[in-house]
């Protein structure tokens, strides 16, 4: 069986290419012990050598994943029923499967592009338990995982090149009229255009590399505001708020540009867990404690309850764009703003209304109460800040 490094090199002699999973391979090493787990690894292996010929060719990517290439889609029937054969019926359990993804290679097609679609289709067929199925070209949910795995190496990009930077989208305090804070903004520098967060922040998630991310733009905003007084927002998220270690950056770069921690609040979502709650309820009580400002992001959504407000102990509440976005028109949503904004008062929390993009919507805001307003009406995230 050769080597993945091998694959691009041979494909253009062969009409498909396939990738193969065995769904499940972990169960089977968990239930059964690890020679089990070998001796499916070898039976998989024994017939991708028994089918080798110019007409079919294996390789093994990763411990569950092979990928075969095949003049003749018949022989990896055969393959796939000799395999199936050869497993004993007491490890067939729950959830342990076979799934293929297959393309029909054109000629003088770009090696990049068929093993991206293959491994889409692969996906695609993991998601529908499907143990067979083609690649077709107008299959939106293919396209999708198609546009995820290109996301996936811009993404690898962005961070590799330091490319990630950050925007900042000023907030307006409503009863002064005047701009008092920013919010930090993600946006990655691809060569044709600025990539925006829904882009890159997903397959980042994916990736593990959000913290990574989270650094960036604090290094780089920090160092920004190190040269003025304005306060100023960060997203932060979960994989940052149960990192031990994360408290410790945050004060380590606080000191090192000399900003008070009382000039920084750090934005979490709300659709956090209410069981996740309590793992970061540590570093939420020390963030406190350190003077920095809770926001909870998208608030009136997802897991939303008012017990929730008190165990975050935030001191400011970013009203989701759903219920801004047409409060000039939609009643329903305006009295529910009026709502939360009673409740904040109550508990003496500032609110800030998101996705105030006229002067309609920044007039009922206004009226409801709500503290500060951000949205395209005060003004778009830019690169720098203008005076």
């Amino acid at each position: 069986m050769k080597n993945q490094i091998n694959l691009e090199k041979d494909m253009n002699n062969y009409k498909y290419l396939i990738f193969l999973e065995i769904n499940g391979f972990n169960n089977i090493y968990e239930n059964f012990g690890y020679l089990e787990a070998l001796r499916i690894n070898n039976i998989l292996n024994k017939e991708l050598n028994k089918f080798k010929s110019k007409d079919f060719q294996g390789y093994q990517s990763i411990k569950n994943r092979f990928t075969i290439l095949t003049n003749n889609i018949k022989l990896f029937f055969k393959f796939l029923k000799n395999i199936k054969n050869q497993i004993p019926e007491y490890m067939k359990i729950e959830n342990f499967h076979f799934n293929s993804g297959i393309l029909k290679i054109k000629k003088y097609s770009n090696n990049l592009s068929n093993i991206q679609k293959t491994n889409a289709t692969l996906l695609l067929a993991i998601k529908q338990n499907k143990e067979i199925l083609y690649f077709s070209r107008g299959n939106k949910d293919i396209k999708y995982f198609i546009n995820e795995e290109k996301w996936k190496l811009k993404t690898l990009f962005l961070i590799k090149n330091h490319l990630i930077i950050p925007y900042y989208q000023p907030i307006l305090n409503i009863k002064t009229g005047k701009i008092e804070k920013y919010e930090v903004l993600a946006r990655g520098k691809l060569k044709d255009k600025i990539a925006q967060p829904f882009e890159f922040l997903p397959a980042a998630h994916r990736l593990e590399m959000l913290p990574i991310i989270t650094k960036m733009i604090i290094e780089e905003s920090f160092k920004y505001f190190s040269k003025n007084n304005f306060s100023f927002s960060i997203n932060i998220t979960e994989s940052d708020l149960v990192n031990p270690n994360f408290v410790d950056f945050l004060v380590e770069k606080a000191n090192e540009y000399n900003i008070s921690t009382e000039r920084i609040t750090l934005e979490f979502l709300e659709n956090i867990k209410h069981s996740e709650i309590i793992i970061f309820k540590s570093n939420l009580d020390r963030l406190k404690m350190l003077n920095f400002n809770l926001a909870i992001d998208d608030f009136g959504i997802e897991y939303s309850n008012l017990s929730r407000i008190k165990i975050l102990n935030c001191s400011l509440i970013k009203i989701d764009s759903e219920f801004i976005k047409d409060i000039h028109i939609n009643e329903n949503n305006r009295l529910i703003v009026k709502y939360i904004v009673n409740l904040s008062k109550e508990l003496n929390i500032k609110t800030v209304a998101e996705f105030v993009e006229n002067k309609e919507i920044f007039n009922v805001v206004k009226d409801c109460g709500i503290d500060y307003a951000q949205g395209y009406y005060v003004g778009k995230p830019l690169e720098k800040i203008i005076p």
